[in-house]
């Protein structure tokens, strides 16, 4: 082979070598191009979906219904209930009541026999001021104790028992039971009656 034809075919390959260099920098340069374009060029709008323009009707709440509605009945809220009284406070209110209803006709043995059934402060109390006033003033004082050991406040037995003691001649004893009741409760009926033993006015 001449050194002409090994030439000729090697501008032929360097021929070819450019054309392939030059269509790969053709095909990069456009590749580029669309890029570039596709990444300035604004986003395809989408397309809104089309409606037809047919009228909605819209249902609006008829108001007059509200004229023919009835208010819900109302029912009174009930009245609150006492609460039920314990069998100590029931028993000493029927007692009491028992006691009002026999009057002053009652002899003291047939209180006396109510008493050990139903033994009560009320009943004691009664016994004590009917034995007082018959003058009985020894069993006054006695059950006038009685009462007070259910209820240490219960200002009539120590009026009756300074009563009895005074009317036994113990005028200190009955003062001196009146002056400790004072120290521990007021009570306007106490205090005149100590007023009036200190005066010896208490007749």
């Amino acid at each position: 082979m001449h050194e002409y034809e090994i030439l000729e075919k090697r501008w032929r390959r360097h021929r070819l070598k450019k054309s392939v260099q030059k269509m790969l920098l053709i095909a990069l340069l456009a590749t580029a191009i669309f890029s570039l374009y596709r990444f300035l060029s604004p986003t395809k709008t989408m397309k809104k979906p089309h409606f037809h323009s047919t009228q909605t009707n819209i249902i609006l709440p008829n108001l007059d219904f509200e004229k023919h509605l009835k208010a819900p009945p109302t029912h009174p809220k009930p009245s609150p209930q006492k609460p039920p009284s314990t069998p100590k406070a029931a028993l000493a209110k029927a007692t009491k009541k028992r006691v009002q209803i026999q009057t002053q006709g009652s002899d003291i043995e047939t209180l006396q026999r109510a008493y050990q059934r139903h033994p009560s402060k009320y009943m004691a109390l009664l016994i004590a001021q009917r034995l007082y006033d018959d003058k009985n003033y020894k069993k006054a004082l006695e059950w006038s104790i009685k009462a007070n050991e259910f209820d240490k406040s219960e200002e009539k037995s120590w009026i009756i028992f300074a009563k009895s003691a005074y009317k036994l001649g113990d005028k200190r004893r009955a003062i001196e039971a009146l002056r400790a009741y004072l120290r521990r409760h007021q009570s306007p009926s106490i205090q005149r009656l100590y007023l009036q033993m200190q005066k010896g006015a208490f007749r």
